[in-house]
């Protein structure tokens, strides 16, 4: 196992997204043919326009399936470019990704060696990603909607940064169910080149706000982290990880 790497099942397949009809779907141009294929995340995708823009599709060996494949991530470059950037899509897949980095120990910088690792933990009246040698709570988050990428300006989010107060609410979540003697960690897993994240200063508001969350977070032993994760075609490479 290459721990610096997680790695797909079988080899992704380059095309062109030529269209997004709805929210679930996509129209690939794949192999000779338009085919429609699966959109692994119904919300925006920043502000990307999808109009010939090249992506990875899992290629599906389901009879019985209606999509050709699932659309793991997209790019900005051009479709010519021999050495393109990705961005990953596919939230569901994340927590599988971020479990095979723990597991390899990748992620001890931030949490320590890794002895037992269990999923889906009920923590008061939620349910929380991971719960890692019985006394740190790790909630995975992968923002896609407010999208900013490094040299592609025209294709980030243009609006001003309204969901503050989303994107600091599972914060403020496992904030409250930490239980005593365990430590909560809010994880940012951007699937994507992005800018570190600066605290927005567009309202008088948000700085106020800040300040609250980060006592709280002091106060019951949470933080956030941000794994830098980069894509190739054959899988996602884990760089490092920042607070």
């Amino acid at each position: 196992m290459n721990a610096d790497r997680y790695t797909f099942g079988r080899v992704l397949v380059e095309g062109i997204v030529v269209s997004r009809p709805n929210r679930f779907i996509m129209d690939v141009a794949v192999e000779g043919e338009t085919r429609r294929c699966h959109c692994p995340t119904t919300g925006r995708i920043g502000d990307i326009r999808f109009n010939n823009i090249p992506c990875l599709v899992e290629k599906s060996d389901d009879p019985e399936r209606s999509t050709w494949g699932t659309v793991e991530a997209v790019s900005l470059d051009p479709p010519g470019n021999t050495e393109k950037s990705w961005i990953g899509i596919d939230q569901g897949r994340v927590n599988a990704i971020v479990s095979f980095f723990i597991e390899s120990g990748r992620m001890e910088d931030m949490l320590g060696e890794v002895k037992t690792v269990k999923r889906e933990v009920k923590v008061g009246g939620s349910r929380i990603d991971f719960l890692i040698n019985d006394d740190t709570l790790l909630e995975i988050k992968t923002p896609l909607h407010m999208l900013k990428v490094k040299g592609y300006p025209e294709h980030s989010s243009t609006e001003g940064f309204t969901s503050f107060e989303r994107m600091m609410r599972p914060v403020t979540e496992i904030s409250e169910h930490i239980p005593e003697g365990k430590r909560g960690i809010v994880l940012l897993c951007h699937l994507f080149d992005t800018p570190r994240f600066q605290v927005p200063r567009q309202t008088e508001n948000w700085p106020r706000i800040w300040k609250r969350r980060s006592e709280e977070r002091r106060r019951r032993e949470c933080r956030i982290g941000r794994p830098i994760l980069k894509w190739t075609k054959p899988g996602l490479r884990f760089s490092s990880i920042s607070n």
